[in-house]
């Protein structure tokens, strides 16, 4: 049986640890992300990864995965939420007033083509019967490298920027 250890260095990550992908699954209420849905994850911190080595600073994941029971207990937090289905990251770097030049460097990689080791099968997640919404990514072979086209949600908030890959470019207040 594979590990999440395993799948996280199939993903060949420069700067991302399993324990930064799994941050905060010990909480009360929360787990670590079932394997059914490992592969959801796959395009969003290779999307991160991209941001990261592209804008040169530290970013530290504050939220990746939510069980639907934790999910709840955070204020403000959608019912439907990208992370219950392990789609989304919430990142923060070092010095808060990057963050504005941080979140136009994810808002710039939009609709380019990212590098990915494999195709991934992202998985259909639903809270009490609804699909928490998301769209087939686009996918591409070039130079015999798999890539996905990033469309999906991103916002900045007062200390953190929120990043999913829910496969249509999304924006709000």
């Amino acid at each position: 049986m594979p590990t999440f250890a395993d799948f996280h260095a199939a993903l060949q990550l420069a700067n991302f640890t399993v324990a930064e992908l799994l941050t905060r699954t010990d909480r009360p209420s929360n787990s670590v992300p079932p394997e059914s849905i490992w592969d959801n994850i796959g395009p969003t911190i290779l999307t991160l990864q991209k941001v990261r080595t592209s804008f040169g600073a530290a970013i530290t994941l504050n939220s990746v995965y939510r069980a639907h029971d934790y999910n709840k207990r955070i204020p403000d937090a959608a019912r439907l939420s990208q992370h219950v289905a392990f789609n989304a990251i919430d990142f923060t770097t070092g010095d808060q007033s990057r963050l504005p030049a941080l979140h136009d460097s994810v808002i710039a990689l939009r609709d380019t083509w990212i590098d990915a080791p494999r195709r991934f099968n992202r998985a259909v997640v639903s809270v009490d019967q609804d699909p928490i919404p998301t769209m087939p990514l686009e996918w591409r072979v070039n130079n015999g490298q798999d890539q996905f086209r990033f469309r999906g949600g991103v916002k900045l908030y007062n200390t953190f920027i929120h990043i999913d890959t829910r496969g249509q470019n999304v924006n709000w207040g």
